[in-house]
């Protein structure tokens, strides 16, 4: 398929204009070119089958099908005898749900190979597989492959007859309006449409239109006390022996955050609103300076984890601090600086074993 136009599509024009919530749009135009072409479904079930997931062809689909514990996934494939062979996502900004993914894994039969395939922006894909897969780990109690399909596709099999499958909007539809072609253009027309609402959405840059209960004073509220939650954090931690402050500045650019050493590692603590809006897991992260990222501790820090980490990094130099809630204030407090003080002390045991690596005196 050709490269798309810098103007946005009709589609994502539209639903940008009149709709605040894109998913629902995309969901129901992914459902219009699947219900209205035969063409688009056997391109549905190739790529799949391209991806390990032998679903069969399917029949039918139908969006928003609740099931027996009030879960609701976007959209559900069926076979000619009726049975769901397929749950999909669709995903831009918004987080996951509780359903989200175990309950729908678990809803997909046993006895037929089947998939849950989440289709998201490709800005999302490095860091919501992780938590998609912590999540049928700890609920589920399976252990998961991981496949790599490119760079926009991943997949793991859970059990034998189950697969989950992670997909950018742009690896989707591009595949199917690849394998659809010249057997039906108004397919190909329609995803080129929707494709078009994914790019606009896909974009960092894009500015989301706002709506009014974004503009709630409990918004307000929430930025303040996530600013109250680093100081009292700080406060707590810089008075013990394994974090210092000494000579180590404030920063606002971008957020509210606190230099330090943690167990003799340069870091910085605090809230971050850009990879708060990206990748979803939490406002307060915990990132690693000059000196650590050229000590290699990120990638120390992984190997020293191993195949079970308490916490996965989120990109190559940001450590997700997450935030319990549901919970009283100093619940939350003594949560978070329990996972600082975890940090510290495997950061004291990755200099302790590797003598060849010395934290600077500072930054």
């Amino acid at each position: 398929m050709s490269a798309m136009s810098k103007r946005p599509t009709v589609l994502a024009r539209l639903s940008w204009k009149f709709s605040h919530h894109p998913e629902t749009v995309a969901t129901e135009a992914l459902s219009h070119i699947l219900t209205g072409s035969a063409a688009a479904r056997e391109a549905l079930g190739g790529f799949l089958q391209s991806h390990g997931a032998e679903v069969g062809p399917i029949a039918s689909v139908q969006t928003e099908v609740t099931g027996d514990e009030g879960d609701r996934p976007d959209l559900a494939c069926f076979d000619q005898s009726g049975a769901t062979r397929l749950l999909i996502e669709s995903k831009f900004w918004a987080g996951l749900t509780i359903h989200q993914p175990v309950t729908y894994l678990k809803r997909l039969p046993e006895d037929e190979p089947s998939a849950l395939m989440v289709v998201a922006p490709s800005l999302r894909i490095e860091t919501l597989w992780p938590e998609l897969k912590r999540r049928v780990r700890t609920e589920m109690k399976v252990d998961l492959g991981d496949t790599k399909d490119g760079s926009n596709v991943r997949r793991a099999a859970v059990g034998t007859r189950r697969l989950l499958i992670l997909a950018s909007w742009r690896a989707l539809l591009e595949a199917l309006a690849s394998r659809v072609g010249a057997s039906d253009a108004q397919a190909v027309d329609d995803i080129h449409q929707l494709l078009g609402l994914a790019d606009l959405q896909d974009s960092r840059e894009a500015f989301l239109p706002l709506r009014p209960e974004q503009l709630d004073p409990e918004i307000g509220r929430l930025i303040s006390n996530l600013h109250r939650v680093v100081e009292d954090v700080c406060t707590r931690i810089l008075r013990t022996d394994w974090a210092d402050g000494s000579g180590f500045m404030f920063s606002r650019t971008g957020g509210y955050i606190r230099y330090m050493r943690l167990g003799g590692c340069a870091v910085w603590f605090g809230l971050k609103y850009d990879p708060w809006s990206r990748l979803e897991r939490t406002p307060i992260w915990l990132g690693f300076q000059t000196s650590a990222r050229h000590d290699g501790i990120p990638r120390k820090l992984i190997r020293h984890w191993g195949e079970n980490p308490p916490e996965s990094l989120a990109t190559e130099s940001l450590v997700p601090i997450r935030l319990l809630t549901g919970c009283e204030y100093q619940e939350v407090l003594d949560d978070v600086v329990r996972q600082l003080q975890d940090l510290a002390s495997a950061f004291q045991e990755i200099y302790t074993a590797d003598v060849g690596t010395r934290p600077d005196a500072g930054e």
